[in-house]
């Protein structure tokens, strides 16, 4: 999935479509179960920090679920060039910060 509008539009613009997305997402799918799998990126016009995306993505489904989207699971993947097993270089201008927030995110959410 992609969170961008298309067009230039500040920091601000990707994590406000993220929301959106989800939204429509319920709307598309009504009560039928899915799996989602969206890709962290650090590229795109937006140029949103990965940090305050995966924040973004995380809130917006747990928001979504609330409201309805029935999403069984929500994997999000960080790109980056695989060398071997367990042997690999984050395409990811944060990956400590990353780390750091999903951490974050599941002592929020997790009961």
């Amino acid at each position: 999935m992609c969170y961008e509008s298309g067009a230039s539009g500040g920091e601000a613009a990707a994590p406000e479509f993220t929301s959106t997305t989800f939204s429509c997402l319920k709307e598309i799918y009504q009560q039928q179960e899915i799996t989602l799998a969206s890709s962290l990126l650090n590229t795109g016009q937006q140029k949103t920090d990965e940090v305050v995306m995966l924040e973004a993505i995380v809130e917006a489904a747990i928001q979504a679920m609330k409201n309805g989207l029935n999403l069984r699971q929500l994997m999000i993947f960080i790109n980056a060039e695989y060398k071997g097993e367990a042997d690999f270089t984050p395409k990811v201008r944060d990956f400590e910060g990353i780390c750091a927030k999903f951490e974050e995110l599941k002592r929020k959410h997790i009961i």
